[in-house]
């Protein structure tokens, strides 16, 4: 209880110390803290706890002794357990391939702590903006980064701006593409000469180049006459606030705009205008898919120039007449368009384990969301 009194305390200092006020809410807080974080756990829940502690216990041993190292993989949500010197040659060597990070010699959270600070004070006060260009770059970042609420701030500001604007818009699942694979070939597009396209871009959220993406950015506000849907905030200042938070950072909720804005660039220029108009091209995040008629040699041609756009940020194609693309197998049969469900190999069979505390629906939903997805993307039911 004394420890809550003195949080309060420092919490509200307004509040006095003896007031009735601050005394009843101390005891609500305590009693609730009590329900909710001090009530004894079921027996069964007991044993339990008490198994996966001794299971973490005997995992931590083991790392340490084999010098492992455990981590989540990227989007399977498997684990990778492997020696801790390889791990750490492989980190080396993605570093020197891509030149995208270094290592700190310092913490720099102060010094972006202060330029936030200055900047946000010159925003409030609609007096006069930073003289000196912002040079700060994410090198490393987590979700819990000191500019996290401007890029909250950023992306509410542009990602309905783009979401309205911009074109081609990107697909929200493998269901979508089916749509308009089958509007495409009632259309008498489908040939039995059409190829599919798909690829995967390297690097996209992790080598966004800061200067080339501003600069992007910026033609996109221009190119739509967008000032005034920016709540009265400028570009230049937009453009300041971005080089705060830009970079890829993974977890940054503005890292995604700006990279479908980087894209839009991308696809209009390089990949769009090459593509005949009855041809489609969509993208889900950083994976592609357009379709074409015209030859092999033709759409390598195109690869080609879209690999120069960005010394690190390159194409890894497939071109066929049967293709893998998200969770959908597309093939086309001599001009007739089948499909089927994908499952990748790298995908860990059980979704959700059943001993997890998930609420009971969610179980069921997992099941009615694969059959549905089974019947909408199998071309034989």
């Amino acid at each position: 209880m004394t420890k809550i009194k003195e949080s309060l305390s420092k919490t509200c200092p307004s509040l006095p110390s003896t007031s009735p006020l601050f005394k009843q809410f101390s005891q609500r807080l305590h009693a609730c803290l009590t329900f909710h974080y001090m009530a004894p756990l079921p027996y069964m829940d007991q044993i339990r706890a008490k198994q996966e502690r001794e299971i973490v216990k005997s995992i931590r041993r083991k790392s340490k002794k084999g010098k492992l190292i455990l981590r989540e993989s990227d989007k399977s949500g498997n684990l990778y357990v492997g020696q801790k010197s390889v791990f750490e040659q492989k980190a080396t060597e993605y570093r020197q391939q891509t030149g995208a990070y270094e290592e700190l010699s310092s913490n720099p959270l102060e010094e972006i702590l202060i330029k936030v600070t200055r900047l946000l004070n010159d925003l409030h006060m609609k007096t006069k903006y930073l003289s000196d260009p912002i040079t700060l770059r994410p090198i490393m970042n987590t979700i819990h980064a000191a500019t996290t609420g401007i890029s909250h701030f950023l992306d509410e500001l542009i990602r309905p701006l783009f979401n309205k604007h911009a074109q081609p818009k990107p697909i929200i699942d493998g269901n979508d593409l089916l749509h308009r694979l089958e509007q495409y070939d009632r259309d008498g597009y489908l040939q039995p000469t059409t190829r599919f396209f798909t690829s995967d871009i390297t690097n996209l959220y992790t080598m966004l180049p800061q200067n080339q993406s501003l600069d992007i950015l910026e033609e996109f506000l221009d190119e739509y006459h967008l000032e005034n849907e920016l709540q009265g905030i400028s570009i230049e200042v937009i453009r300041q606030l971005a080089e705060i938070i830009v970079g890829g950072a993974m977890g940054s909720p503005f890292t995604l705009t700006l990279a479908n804005i980087f894209m839009w660039k991308w696809e209009n220029n390089i990949i769009c205008k090459k593509l005949e108009p009855n041809e489609i091209y969509v993208r889900f995040i950083d994976d592609i898919f357009f379709t074409s008629n015209e030859s092999k040699t033709t759409i390598e041609a195109i690869l080609q120039d879209a690999n120069k756009f960005h010394p690190n940020i390159k194409l890894q194609a497939n071109i066929g007449l049967s293709i893998l693309f998200l969770d959908l197998l597309i093939s086309n049969n001599n001009g007739i368009l089948s499909s089927s469900v994908y499952h990748k190999s790298a995908a860990e069979p059980c979704v959700v384990p059943f001993i997890s505390d998930h609420p009971r629906h969610t179980f069921a939903n997992i099941i009615q969301a694969a059959l549905l997805r089974a019947i909408r993307y199998s071309s034989t039911l």
